[in-house]
């Protein structure tokens, strides 16, 4: 059973839908095949949120927190304990980023996300 849609309480609770769409949700959204006309659009909602990623239930919680979560087991040591399987931020747009990159870890084989875990940095990140 779909969670609800809490797209009305954003004005009640001073919380406004993710500003600027960004790029890796647009992109995830049109490589994936996922309702390209989504991609188009200039902020993030529960119902973006929700196509671009439809493995994580995406709720808003009454305190200001957006949450996604997932199924399976969160491992707490080694390379598979950056596999989260729930996610928290303070808005739409910070969990839209969290959610790209846990899609991206997703997608690592176990050589690649040993390499992030041992390294600490993303492949290519600076500073």
């Amino acid at each position: 059973m779909p969670g609800p849609d809490v797209s009305e309480s954003w004005s009640e609770a001073g919380t406004d839908p993710g500003k600027a769409n960004p790029a890796c949700v647009r992109d995830h959204l049109m490589t994936a095949g996922r309702a390209p006309e989504l991609a188009s659009m200039h902020y993030i909602d529960t119902g973006t949120l929700r196509v671009a990623f439809p493995d994580w239930r995406i709720f808003y919680d009454t305190a200001g927190t957006w949450w996604a979560l997932r199924a399976g087991l969160e491992r707490q040591q080694g390379p598979e304990s950056l596999l989260s399987r729930t996610l928290r931020a303070a808005s739409p747009s910070a969990l839209a980023e969290k959610l790209c990159l846990q899609e991206w870890l997703d997608e690592l084989d176990g050589e690649e996300l040993a390499a992030v875990y041992r390294d600490m940095a993303l492949p290519g990140a600076t500073g």
